[in-house]
């Protein structure tokens, strides 16, 4: 797995964790091409995950986290060039009706008609709606009472119909497992 969470010209990448320049980021995708590997979907990867099916050798999943607009003004055309699929994973609070166009002076994030459109290799998916935050020192998904949990997945999936979701902050519990496995 692949992880990343904004692509970023070059002229404003400064070595920001999780994030990379469009540069890098061709180099690392023509990387794949050229050494013949196969990018999954997430599909592709849970069934691989619970052994039900196999996958290349040579597969990999690309993920990126919070579903910031470089990653489709910047990324798609490179994963388009190469024929790839990656899947992104949204904060449900961020999504608006329309994406801003392009400013690589801010941080925007993905919207609807980008969500909604056919013609794209991303794959969209949960980062929660609103656990994306600290309440009292702690993250989020330790804070919430379960109803709290249920009300902002039912939320999410309002959104999007996701089927996959990857916890803010890279966190996971128990009670969270006990909702989704419902």
């Amino acid at each position: 797995v692949l992880m990343y969470h904004n692509i970023v010209l070059d002229e404003n990448f400064h070595n920001q964790p999780d994030t990379v320049s469009v540069s890098m980021f061709d180099e690392q995708m023509k990387y794949l091409y050229d050494n013949n590997y196969k990018t999954l979907s997430m599909q592709e990867f849970y069934c691989w995950k619970i052994k039900k099916c196999s996958v290349p050798e040579k597969s990999v999943l690309i993920t990126f986290d919070d579903g910031f607009y470089g990653i489709h003004y910047l990324g798609e055309p490179i994963l388009k060039k190469y024929n790839f699929v990656a899947s992104a994973f949204l904060i449900g609070s961020t999504i608006k009706e329309k994406t801003n166009d392009y400013d690589s002076n801010k941080y925007g994030t993905i919207g609807l008609d980008i969500i909604n459109s056919d013609n794209s290799s991303f794959e969209y998916y949960s980062h929660s709606y609103g656990m994306h935050k600290e309440i009292d020192g702690k993250k989020a998904i330790y804070k919430l009472s379960t109803e709290e949990l249920d009300a902002d997945a039912k939320k999410m999936q309002e959104i999007l119909h996701a089927e996959y979701i990857s916890y803010p902050f890279n966190t996971d519990t128990d009670t969270y497992y006990k909702y989704i496995e419902k």
